[in-house]
């Protein structure tokens, strides 16, 4: 699931808990989509203020969390302009639990909407969404609900990748309907 960004999910997700981050990878990842889908542009420092509030970058582990922060953001930023099927989710990797993985979907969906709402200009009136961005907004907060604790077979592992595909297009479809006219 990493495979464009040159660090595991594992890896990131360790140095954002060793920096007491405010959010997991996942999270942060959506967070990053959700700004960039939005309709004012996101810095890079406004973004990791959020992931990194109340945390504490000190040493090399501080160093190197702002060091992946960076690469997620250039790439995650470059891939969703490119409006390629290369855009990946920023995903816990395919040996891990069904439900490690479902948990993470969750959590970058409640990432992704946060970005969608901190992304907008706050003194702009409420944007009007389109019916597909308004049903997708709707399918992610129920995602964010999603339950796969007890799942383990073949069934669960087809469903969360399916899961997984319809994410990964809503969010595109998402950036390319409110967040593709902005330059960075």
């Amino acid at each position: 699931m990493t495979d464009n960004y040159s660090i595991t999910y594992s890896e990131a997700e360790l140095l954002l808990s060793e920096s007491r981050a405010a959010l997991s990878a996942a999270e942060a990842h959506g967070l990053l989509c959700g700004m960039l889908s939005a309709e004012r542009e996101t810095s890079k420092s406004e973004w990791m203020a959020i992931v990194l509030q109340d945390g504490e970058l000190k040493g090399a582990t501080g160093k190197e969390c702002l060091i992946v922060l960076n690469r997620i953001f250039e790439i995650s930023k470059n891939l969703l302009q490119d409006g390629e099927f290369a855009f990946e989710l920023f995903l816990p990797e395919d040996d891990e639990s069904i439900a490690m993985r479902a948990e993470a979907i969750g959590k970058w969906c409640q990432g992704f909407l946060l970005g969608i709402v901190q992304g907008n200009d706050k003194d702009a009136p409420p944007q009007q969404y389109s019916v597909e961005i308004s049903e997708l907004i709707r399918d992610f907060t129920e995602i964010t609900k999603i339950d796969f604790s007890n799942a383990d077979d073949e069934e669960d592992e087809e469903s969360l990748m399916q899961l997984t595909e319809f994410v990964k297009v809503g969010s595109l479809l998402t950036y390319e309907t409110l967040g593709a006219g902005k330059t960075y």
